[in-house]
């Protein structure tokens, strides 16, 4: 639920583990070199509610408490309430352990258990200031064993509750000398009393702390704020972890799991002081100033309320998120919506831009964004569970949330085999495979056309690079810095829609450097911006080699080379094969003729990429078109042509469709083939199924156009049900051919 600070710094590994880690995962120099995906983002938490480091920014500008609460938790009020005892498990991994061992600081122990129904208190002369070790027996009917030294003191049944009995006038409490708490700490003192519960029939023990509301939450502040904060922003983090605790469940945990606990102090062999060497103690008044607040609706009353729970976390990134954009199933409330954090860029918080710096001038520089290569960013998300296509090909945001945060992730795949995340676990498995603390992140992404290529006789070789990222519009204009052998040339590399080509004369290894800025100003990398990225500093292991002393020359066309052209009306679709050494595809056509080379004038370009389809929308009807396609290799040299000629027209009906099942009886849920013909057969005749399921009358879509095919179609059905399905397929794509309609088929499933 909520970060503990002082741990946030090892969240994240050092930049140079990253490079290491590209550096063992390179793979062997390829015709295509894999693409690099770079990330940048904001943020550390869930985003719902109260951002610690936002609030510390409020403070910063003079806001008190009660405003500072009512940004984050919209709609709620301040409200005095009566205190309660709080149950706090102590173990750091949330799971029972063999013994546990505590003791008094001066004062005899009063021990309380239950014998026969009754509860029995009394006190135990001569413990105070010793320690002692605390078992439980396991089986049907668990003790808990009390052990000084070696030697058994006592066997009590059940759960034993231990309180300091004090003398003097000071306030009890209680010492753990195991390892206990949030930080896993020797020695710890706990206000309030302990309890030692058997865990069952296992011979393990749980340890909780049952202590007074405000004695929590003096434990909580410190562990969640910095005690030197001010004092407005620690007042609002009382009252925040007040109401989280007051509206939650009887029994809390003293990790992120609920609040980060980590008692009053440490016993330091002599007397208990607070953590660290008293540097708690800056809380203690700003609780006292809330003591007993809690946020509740609006709307309630003294009487009738019920208390906020009051969610919170590390950093926002300058927005919160709607709880029912961030957690899948929940409702949308109004106490948790988005909302601006204007004043969390001011502070110190590591997470609010992830990675970034500043220069000498105020200059925000991000250094070294994390970077992976396809297939080493394919492995971390695999080890997450998060699916993959067997080869990635890019990652596209496709929903954020109002403050930005990640909804919505299409991973797709060479083989088209792409995958679609959304829901919380999904998009927090992606996030947790790369170490990340929030789900506001941007991607972008990088590629040669080629991980090498010659210079051929002309002195010179033409290469190609893609970049993507959002906004699209940051794919446009200029990327200052070419980088040969480690240096930067200064040469000025042009992207338009995310495809550039550069032009190289020299034998080196080759890379980008975008991190200069041009005259657009200061670039945010977390908002997709392609010029402020530093790819270089991350993509060193996947550069372009460039070597000299080749012929130039084209490539020969394999056999396979080969464009094929269908028209439809108005229309025509357009395929061609894909060569090995294939880059990217230029397509151009002509009323007039083939085009001599990919350069030609007087052609228009109908496209431009890597895919091997496309469609002509701007063919007319009765008009011969000549279309051209060539393909570009690693080299950045043009293939021979491929050619093909297609006259567009309107589709007439053909004079019968069939329909055919093979079997016509299954057994449930084996699967069915459907098939038919086209008779005669017209090209570009779109086929759709159409089925009625058992125990429905009307006819509703099982296909979309299964083939643009002359003489036969085909399509597999699984069925769910048993009963009879009847089956009808159809010409579809306008021309009239709506009412063209096979016969009904009936399949039988058992």
């Amino acid at each position: 639920m909520v970060r503990p600070i002082r741990s946030l710094l090892r969240s994240l590994a050092p930049v140079a583990v990253l490079t290491a880690v590209l550096v063992c995962a390179l793979p062997a120099a390829a015709s295509a070199v894999e693409p690099i995906f770079q990330f940048t983002g904001r943020g550390n938490g869930h985003g719902i509610g109260m951002s610690q480091w936002g609030a510390k920014g409020f403070a910063d500008h003079g806001w008190t408490y009660p405003s500072i609460l009512s940004n984050y938790y919209r709609h709620t009020k301040l409200l005095t309430v009566p205190s309660k005892t709080v149950t706090v498990y102590l173990q750091l991994t949330n799971a029972p352990t063999a013994s546990w061992s505590a003791r008094s600081v001066s004062g005899d122990l009063m021990i309380t258990y239950v014998l026969s129904g009754v509860a029995v208190t009394k006190t135990l002369p001569g413990t105070g200031g010793k320690t002692y070790t605390f078992k439980s027996t396991g089986g049907a009917s668990p003790y808990t064993c009390m052990f000084l030294g070696t030697t058994q003191v006592g066997r009590y049944p059940g759960a034993l509750t231990l309180k300091e009995v004090r003398t003097d006038g000071q306030r009890p409490m209680m010492i753990v000398t195991s390892a206990s708490g949030s930080m896993s700490w020797a020695n710890v003192a706990y206000r309030g009393a302990l309890q030692l519960v058997p865990n069952g029939t296992a011979a393990t023990i749980r340890l909780y702390n049952l202590v007074g509301l405000e004695d929590y939450v003096v434990g909580v502040v410190p562990r969640e704020s910095y005690a030197s904060w001010p004092a407005e922003q620690l007042k609002a983090q009382a009252v925040a972890a007040r109401s989280y605790v007051m509206a939650g469940t009887p029994i809390v945990y003293c990790t992120t799991s609920s609040q980060v606990y980590n008692g009053y102090g440490r016993w330091n062999g002599t007397v208990v002081v607070r953590h660290t060497n008293g540097s708690d103690a800056p809380v203690d008044a700003p609780c006292a100033a809330t003591a007993g607040q809690v946020l509740v609706d609006a709307d309630d009353t003294a009487t009738s309320y019920k208390v906020v729970k009051t969610f919170f976390f590390d950093t926002s990134g300058g927005y919160t998120e709607a709880i029912d954009n961030v957690w899948t199933g929940s409702a949308p409330d109004p106490h948790f919506v988005a909302c601006s954090d204007p004043y969390e860029e001011g502070t110190a918080s590591t997470y609010h831009r992830w990675y970034e710096r500043k220069d000498a001038a105020g200059n925000v520089i991000f250094n070294g964004s994390p970077a992976y290569g396809a297939s080493v960013l394919r492995g971390k998300l695999i080890a997450a569970g998060v699916p993959v296509p067997a080869t990635i090909t890019d990652v596209q945001i496709t929903k954020r949330g109002p403050s930005g945060r990640v909804m919505g992730i299409l991973i797709k795949g060479a083989a088209g085999d792409d995958k679609t995340l959304s829901g919380s676990t999904a998009i927090a498995n992606f996030r947790h495979a790369l170490g990340w603390g929030d789900t506001w992140f941007y991607v972008s992404r990088f590629s040669w056309d080629s991980a090498t290529a010659k210079i051929g006789s002309g002195g010179s070789v033409t290469v190609g690079f893609h970049a993507s990222g959002a906004p699209a519009s940051a794919m446009n204009g200029q990327v200052k810095g070419l980088i040969k052998d480690g240096v930067n040339t200064g040469k000025v590399l042009t992207v338009t829609n995310g495809y550039g080509t550069v032009t190289l004369s020299a034998a080196g290894r080759y890379w980008i450097d975008s991190s200069v800025y041009n005259s657009a100003g200061r670039p945010d990398p977390s908002a997709g911006d392609l010029r402020g990225t530093q790819w270089y500093a991350r993509n060193l292991n996947y550069p372009l080699t460039v070597s000299a002393a080749a012929p130039g020359g084209t490539p020969a066309a394999p056999a396979a080379w080969s464009l094929t052209a269908v028209g439809l009306s108005n229309r025509v679709d357009l395929r061609w094969s894909k060569p090995v050494g294939a880059a990217s595809f230029r397509v151009s056509v002509s009323a007039t003729g083939f085009a001599g080379s990919a350069d030609a004038t007087g052609f228009r370009t109908v496209y431009k990429g890597t895919a091997t389809a496309a469609s002509d929308t701007g063919a007319t009807n009765g008009t011969t078109f000549y279309y051209t396609a060539f393909y570009r290799n690693g080299a950045g040299m043009w293939s021979t042509a491929a050619t093909a000629s297609v006259k567009p027209a309107p589709l007439t009906t053909p004079t019968k469709l069939t329909i055919a099942a093979s079997p016509t009886s299954v057994k449930l849920p084996v699967p069915f083939v459907l098939s038919g013909l086209l008779t005669p057969g017209v090209n570009g005749d779109g086929v759709v199924v159409e089925v009625q399921k058992p125990g429905s009358g009307r006819w509703s879509y099982s296909s979309l156009r299964l083939t643009y095919n002359t003489t036969s179609w085909w399509y597999r059905y699984t069925p769910k049900v048993r009963g009879t399905y009847r089956f009808r397929a159809r010409f579809d794509g306008g021309g009239g051919r709506m009412a063209s309609t096979s016969s009904i088929l009936s399949v039988t499933v058992r």
